[in-house]
Formats: C-alpha cells, sequence, structure tokens
C-alpha cells in the first residue's frame, strides 16, 4: 500500500517510515568511447549505475530492474522501496523496516497459540477469557492478533492459560490468568496486557505450565505456574503456586549451576543438565509423571530411571513426559490413551522406548496426544486422536507414530490440549486438531484433521 505524498513500509503492526532511495554506485567503470553504459562490476539488483567516462550515458543513473524484496532496497526502480504484499516481498506475513516479520516459533497453551516474530514481536490467537493473548482485551480471535506493549521478546513459553516472554536483557514479562499468581507480580488480578515480573533479572530461559483443576486443587494440590532458569549459576526458581500454595515470589527449586533445558506439565516440572546427565524431574507423581519407578511426590528433583546416561531433549506434557536419552525417544507418565507410545490405559513409571521414530529433534506434547519433529522437517504424532490433534487425516487414536499429512520442512512444533501447531521455514504456519476457539487461526472455528495454514494478522 503506497500513501501519495510519502514512502511508507505498511505491516501488520505499526508504520514504518521508509528512509531508503535509489543510489549512485561511488565508482566508474574505466571503459572510454563506449556507446553505452556498463555497470560496475560490484552492482547490486535494484541499484542504479553510472555511464564510465566518454559513455552515451555518462553521468546518468541506470537501474537494473528485479522484483521486488523486502530488505530496504528499490529493487524494481520505482523510487519506492519493499512495496507490495507480504508474499509478493517474500515474506510469509509481514515487511517491517526492510526484513521479514514471520514466525520463528511457536507454542501452545490449552486452547490458545502464540507465535514469536523475527522482529521480537509475540502474536496470539484463540481463547482469551483471562486475556491470554495480550492484545489489551478479552475478547476471543480466530487469527494472530499482536501482543501490545511488547517488542524485544528473545524467548517466550506459553502456560495453560497465560503466557511470558523473555527479553534479550533478561527481562520477563508474562500476561493472561494471574489466580496462581502466575504472572508475577504479587497479585491474582488476570491482566491482558504485559506485566514485568521485576523480582526476576538476568534470567537465561522461561517454562510455563499449570491448570486450574478443582477436584485437585481440593485436595490441597495446586498446578506449577512459572519456572524460570537464572543468572550465570543457572539457578531454577519457580512462582505461582510452585513449590509452596501461594508463593508470589520466585523461589529455589533446582541449585544445579548446569541446567541448561527446563519444561513444565500441569502438576510437575522437569529439567535437563547441559553436561547431558539424565532428565530430573519434581512435583505430583500419582500417575508416574516422574519417571522414577514410584507414585511418590518429590518437592525437589529426582533423576528418572534409565540404562542411558545422557540427554539432549526433554518436554512434558500434562501429566506425561518425553526425552531423547542417548538417541532414542522415550517416553513415562500418563497414558490414558496411548499418549506414551505405549498400549493405552494405566500409567507408566519410568521412560519407555516409543518404537517407529528416528531422528527425533523436539517434542511437542498435548493433554493426551504427543508428537515429534524429526530431522527432516516432517511431523509424527501419537496418542489421542478425536480432535484431529495427530494431523494424519483422521480421528482414530494410535499408540504408533503417524507422519503429519502434507508437511516436510517443519522448524518448530508446538501443542495445546487437543491442537498441535508448526512453524515452517518458509515463515509460515499451519496447525490441526480442536478448533473451538479458534485456536488454529485460520479465521473458523472448525476441527481440522489435517495441517491448515494460518492466517497472517489484520
Amino acid at each position: 500500500m503506497l500513501l501519495t505524498g510519502c514512502s511508507v513500509i505498511v505491516d501488520h503492526f505499526d508504520f514504518v517510515e521508509d528512509a531508503g532511495s535509489a543510489t549512485t554506485d561511488a565508482g566508474h567503470d574505466s571503459d572510454a568511447g563506449d556507446a553505452g553504459v556498463v555497470p560496475d562490476s560490484g552492482s547490486d539488483s535494484g541499484t542504479p549505475e553510472d555511464g564510465g567516462p566518454g559513455d552515451a550515458g555518462a553521468g546518468v543513473d541506470a537501474c537494473i530492474e528485479t522484483p521486488e524484496l523486502c530488505d530496504g532496497v528499490d529493487n524494481d526502480c520505482d523510487g519506492t522501496t519493499d512495496e507490495g504484499t507480504a508474499t509478493e516481498l517474500g515474506c510469509a506475513w509481514s515487511c517491517t523496516a526492510g526484513a521479514c516479520s514471520d514466525p520463528l516459533e511457536v507454542d501452545a497453551g490449552d486452547n490458545f497459540t502464540c507465535v514469536r516474530l523475527a522482529t521480537g514481536r509475540v502474536a496470539c490467537w484463540g481463547d482469551n477469557a483471562f486475556g491470554q493473548l495480550g492484545d489489551g482485551s478479552v475478547v476471543g480471535r480466530d487469527r494472530p492478533a499482536p501482543v501490545v506493549d511488547l517488542a524485544d521478546a528473545d524467548a517466550m513459553s506459553v502456560g495453560a492459560t497465560f503466557a511470558c516472554a523473555l527479553s534479550s536483557a533478561g527481562v520477563v514479562s508474562c500476561w493472561g490468568e494471574n489466580a496462581n499468581r502466575q504472572l508475577g507480580d504479587g497479585t491474582t488480578e488476570n491482566s491482558s496486557r504485559p506485566l514485568v515480573v521485576s523480582s526476576l533479572s538476568d534470567v537465561r530461559a522461561i517454562a510455563m505450565g499449570g491448570a486450574a483443576d478443582e477436584e485437585v486443587q481440593f485436595t490441597g494440590l495446586t498446578p506449577i505456574s512459572a519456572c524460570a532458569i537464572v543468572g550465570s549459576e543457572q539457578q531454577v526458581f519457580c512462582w505461582g503456586n510452585s513449590p509452596a500454595p501461594g508463593s508470589e515470589v520466585p523461589t529455589l527449586v533446582s541449585a544445579t549451576a548446569t541446567t541448561t533445558d527446563l519444561s513444565l506439565g500441569q502438576y510437575f516440572g522437569c529439567v535437563r543438565d547441559r553436561l547431558g546427565g539424565r532428565p530430573r524431574c519434581w512435583g505430583l507423581n500419582s500417575l508416574g509423571s516422574l519417571g522414577n519407578g514410584t507414585r511418590d511426590d518429590s518437592p525437589t528433583p529426582v533423576s528418572v530411571l534409565s540404562t542411558e546416561v545422557s540427554s539432549a531433549e526433554v518436554e512434558t506434557g500434562y501429566q506425561h513426559a518425553c526425552a531423547l536419552m542417548g538417541g532414542t525417544p522415550y517416553c513415562w507418565g500418563a497414558n490414558m490413551q496411548g499418549e506414551t507410545g505405549q498400549a493405552a490405559g494405566g500409567s507408566i513409571l519410568e521412560p519407555a522406548e516409543v518404537t517407529g521414530l528416528t531422528g527425533v529433534e523436539q517434542f511437542a506434547l498435548g493433554r493426551h496426544h504427543s508428537c515429534a519433529l524429526l530431522g527432516d522437517g516432517s511431523i509424527r504424532c501419537w496418542g489421542g486422536n478425536a480432535s484431529g490433534q495427530l494431523g494424519d487425516g483422521t480421528t482414530d487414536p494410535s499408540t504408533t507414530p503417524v507422519e503429519v499429512l502434507g508437511i516436510g520442512d517443519a522448524i518448530s512444533i508446538a501443542s495445546g490440549s487437543s491442537h498441535t501447531c508448526a512453524v515452517l521455514a518458509g515463515g509460515s504456519v499451519m496447525c490441526w486438531g480442536d478448533n473451538t476457539f479458534g485456536q488454529l487461526g485460520d479465521g473458523s472455528m472448525v476441527r481440522r484433521t489435517e495441517p491448515v495454514l494460518v492466517l497472517a494478522p489484520e
């Protein structure tokens, strides 16, 4: 969109003045007497070229016309940079200040989804009853909307009904439900705009989890809400309702100085040591979520049982977990619908191998389903499938991994309660499964059994 009288880049979030203009190369070619214009040897697409001394076109700039791209250069020689739609400019979502503002990673809560963009912005869609979309409202959305007052996210993590972002300066900001004090501001008031967790600094990584459950809360047990890896000592601090109910100040959970990976489920959490040791988990263990062969709860991390001595990835679902240990995928915990990759029913108290999976790069776990991103960009899922969250075009459950249809270039995946999403190499996002709240972002509330394209923000 070009406005008369000025050159602007229009993106979905804000208007940015375009200072770019056609430029002239400083050097000249050494030819004399040529009839035409000879380009400089170091010319770039979309830049004017001088005629050399004696050329017929001497002193007159000529532009080598190429298709317009999102690069701050007037590629098509019309006097304006970066004009056109995002797709025309080679972007999936938008072009901002000479660079594509496309998704880099995705994460999902119960019934909403968020992506972090290359520009440091975050956009969310789906259920918004608690303000978890961070757009300043409590109105649900069936396509992405930008989180307000947030422009420098270096990482993000989505909990059940809230989300947090981590800036490059190590500052954490959170928004959404706050009944368990998971926003870290010392109150129980929800917020539809990001709030800074002022008691934390020099944060290196964050993980969100927890979902309210009246039956469990009635017994005195509460969900784990939010945790962070802090400082050069890599200590793990948690706040909200972990480890003690009503905790509003981040409390030390693990003092291990080598913690590098952190993931939270509904009532438990797991950490991984950067030196390659086995994952360690803590919290509620009635369904074997800690993977240590017992059902005993633990307020501090305990090692999972495994003959493998190293791990490269650990991820938690609601009450189950998966890890890549010794290059082999293992899962444990709740297994009501085969989410651990074993015959459905009961609990798996210690890690069990998920057969049929090789080359796993990342796990994404939901309530009763699990997915894995493979090194070739394809995705495999297993477990419950009542909403089509396995993405294989059916609603049939599977205790063995099935291939998600139509995706071969995924770079990031995430699972919500009963939906799954992936960021593709080109910057687009696809989702599948439950869509009751518009969490698939395709402009509808229709359940999808195979991936659909998430719409760009309006």
